[in-house]
């Protein structure tokens, strides 16, 4: 693995500097174009605006209604999704809480932020889900050179439901159960090592995977 990062780092809109991790291994003139799956916020914490200032432009997959006219202001030229990603089209049950950020699909997740003080449950609703594949078809990308996953223990089950006749060039998924001394603990490092893809960096919660051809 190439480079480790720490906290702290300056002039990075992710939560450890998850995009300055991404930027080092793209050519410094590519204009390219990324999906955000699990996006949030179009500023805070994310993994792709650093991309979007470069000129760069994408999809971006978020169930929170309430983040689409921030996406429509600060990010005009993405494309916002607002669903969630399965391996089988349906609906499943949101649960959404008053830090946005703690959203989730995961019943598992759900339970464990309701059981401290902060944040605040507010409901939990039907929410439509279909494989990003689809998603992708249906907005026109063939090819994706940035993939973000961050969706609550979803993460793997989100792969799973891309076209992986086209890979992603770089992919930056949550992992926090990773560990450099059992790496194939991580069901995401099984998953995409066997997609033929290379460890290349991490961050404290995050970490970015390289297509080796």
């Amino acid at each position: 693995m190439k480079l480790v990062l720490g906290r702290g780092v300056r002039s990075s809109y992710s939560q450890d500097g998850e995009d300055i991790l991404v930027e080092t291994f793209l050519p410094k003139d590519k204009i390219g174009t990324y999906v955000d799956v699990g996006a949030y916020h179009p500023i805070q914490y994310s993994n792709t605006y650093r991309l979007y200032r470069r000129g760069w432009k994408g999809v971006v997959v978020e169930p929170n209604a309430s983040l689409r006219p921030l996406f429509s202001f600060f990010r005009p030229r993405d494309r916002f999704v607002q669903e969630g990603v399965a391996s089988v089209a349906g609906t499943s049950t949101y649960y959404e809480f008053s830090d946005g950020a703690y959203n989730t699909f995961s019943k598992q997740q759900a339970d464990i932020v309701r059981s401290q003080p902060y944040p605040a449950f507010v409901r939990e609703r039907s929410m439509r889900v279909r494989p990003l594949s689809e998603m992708l078809r249906e907005q026109g990308v063939t090819a994706v050179d940035v993939l973000s996953v961050d969706v609550e223990g979803f993460d793997v089950e989100v792969l799973s439901t891309l076209d992986w006749e086209h890979p992603p060039r770089l992919i930056a998924i949550e992992d926090t159960t990773f560990t450099m001394a059992q790496p194939s603990a991580s069901e995401a490092y099984r998953f995409l090592t066997e997609k033929e893809y290379k460890l290349v960096a991490a961050a404290p919660r995050t970490l970015i995977f390289q297509y080796k051809s």
